[in-house]
């Protein structure tokens, strides 16, 4: 069904076993963000909507010059990442931009914790950057020595982590900019998720694994086997769960207490965008599309499902 807009619309088809909802732009999906039962699309058309799920009707759409490859929403603001350099903060409810920041490269992701009014942005031009997401002070820059293509927030413990194409993954304090820990890995990592409660950080990368790490030990608690490029995970915390989005044609669903496999998703094409919420899923295939589904532990084995 057409939502008044000829070139994007939403769609519901099956994957396998799950009815899925499907989002589509005029030019490929690039990231994707859930959010009080909302997707956030990031898109190729220079274009980022927001979408309410339950109606269909599409809330906002914003502009950038060029692509858009980083996506957050959180409440009434979407943060979104460009590969013109620049990343912006929204109010989604009248598509009014807040502010802009900018990079001397590409801008591949972006985090926001509009709370505590943080904005976080990872860069083609080997840095990371916080900044105030109200006013556009730049707060701190961290260093990695290729691309940095993730970065997510923690801001309840003070901390936010960054994924390179230096083969590493680094957390650092939120406060000070000093590195808390670096993780290394044998290449590109390219996604990064963290679980603060549980004191875990998820690392996926080109070489098809997704690490689980302590946070406080700083030791590799599992290694999550893909058959090839990792390219992003999500968290489920509820369900102590992890979704990953791969080249291989799937998001596979583990749990990151045990690294025991859960359950995979077969899709049309690669996933390289996932997210999270309560029991929605959302992925970023590369057919061009974003994909919304349901996983409840009411739908997996009693075998698998986690212990309350």
């Amino acid at each position: 069904s057409s939502l008044g807009d000829s070139e994007m619309s939403l769609e519901i088809t099956v994957y396998g076993s799950h009815k899925v909802i499907e989002v589509t732009h005029d030019e490929r999906i690039l990231g994707v963000s859930l959010n009080g039962g909302r997707l956030a699309t990031a898109s190729g058309d220079r274009t980022a909507c927001v979408w309410d799920l339950s109606t269909g009707e599409k809330i906002a759409s914003v502009q950038h010059r060029r692509a858009i490859y980083g996506v957050v929403l959180d409440g009434d603001r979407l943060a979104t990442g460009s590969v013109d350099g620049t990343a912006c903060v929204w109010e989604v409810s009248t598509s009014n931009k807040i502010t802009q920041v900018m990079h001397e490269g590409a801008i591949y992701n972006v985090a926001l914790d509009a709370q505590y009014e943080r904005l976080g942005t990872a860069s083609r031009d080997t840095t990371a950057a916080i900044w105030n997401a109200v006013t556009g002070q730049l707060l701190m820059k961290v260093y990695h020595d290729d691309i940095v293509h993730g970065i997510v927030l923690d801001c309840e413990r003070d901390q936010f982590a960054t994924s390179s194409r230096d083969s590493s993954c680094v957390l650092w304090n939120l406060t000070t900019g000093r590195q808390v820990a670096l993780f290394p890995h044998a290449k590109t990592v390219l996604g990064v998720a963290v679980e603060s409660r549980a004191h875990r950080l998820f690392s996926a990368s080109s070489a098809g694994t997704v690490k689980v790490w302590n946070t406080e030990t700083r030791q590799e608690v599992h290694e999550l086997q893909h058959q090839d490029w990792v390219y992003a995970a999500a968290v489920q915390p509820h369900t102590k769960c992890l979704f990953t989005a791969s080249d291989d044609n799937k998001v596979t669903m583990w749990s990151y207490d045990s690294g025991a496999k859960h359950m995979e998703i077969p899709l049309p094409s690669a996933a390289f965008a996932v997210s999270c919420e309560g029991d929605l899923v959302a992925a970023a295939l590369k057919t061009g599309v974003a994909a919304v589904w349901e996983v409840s532990m009411q739908t997996l084995p009693a075998t698998v499902r986690p212990t309350q």
